[in-house]
C-alpha cells in the first residue's frame, strides 16, 4: 500500500493521489491488420504520466495538462476495460470523480487514461475597413 494514501473499507483510495496516463498530439488510428487485437490505438504524439494530489482543483488540472501540452486542452477519458472509442469528455471535478470510481471499481490503483485534445482557436474574421472620410452619397455637379 502507498503510505501517503489512506485506503476505506472497500479498499478505494480516499486521499493521496490520482496518476493519470495522458497522451496529446498524435491521433487515434485503426487497429492494423496484424497486432493490437482488433483495437482502436494511438499512435504518434507524447505520453506521459502525471500524478496529481486528489485535491487539485479541476481548472488547476487542467493548466498541468495544457502546461506540459504547451496548448490549452480538452480532456477525454477513456473507460476501464474499454476501448480508445469509449472516451468520455471530462468537464468538470465532479465528472473526473465518476471515472476515477470507474476505475477504482474496475481496476483499483490502475492509471486514468486520458487522450487530450487541443482546444479549436476561433477564427475572428477580419472587421471591414472603417473609413474615416463621409463621402456624400449623391454627387452634385
Amino acid at each position: 500500500m502507498n503510505q501517503d494514501s489512506t485506503f476505506d473499507t472497500n479498499g478505494t483510495n480516499c486521499t493521496g493521489t490520482i496518476k493519470f496516463l495522458y497522451s496529446y498530439g498524435g491521433r487515434i488510428v485503426p487497429p492494423s491488420i496484424e497486432g493490437h487485437g482488433g483495437m482502436l490505438r494511438y499512435e504518434g504524439g507524447h505520453t506521459r504520466i502525471l500524478s496529481v494530489d486528489q485535491s487539485i482543483s479541476f481548472a488547476e488540472l487542467m493548466v498541468k495538462f495544457g502546461d506540459s501540452c504547451g496548448y490549452s486542452v480538452n480532456m477525454k477519458c477513456k473507460l476501464p476495460k474499454h476501448d480508445l472509442d469509449q472516451l468520455v469528455s471530462i468537464k468538470s471535478k465532479g465528472e473526473l470523480k465518476s471515472v476515477k470510481e470507474d476505475y477504482d471499481r474496475a481496476s483499483p490503483g490502475e492509471k486514468i487514461r486520458v487522450v487530450l485534445f487541443p482546444i479549436p482557436v476561433k477564427q475572428i474574421s477580419p472587421s471591414p475597413p472603417t473609413s474615416y472620410v463621409d463621402f456624400p452619397s449623391g454627387c452634385k455637379s
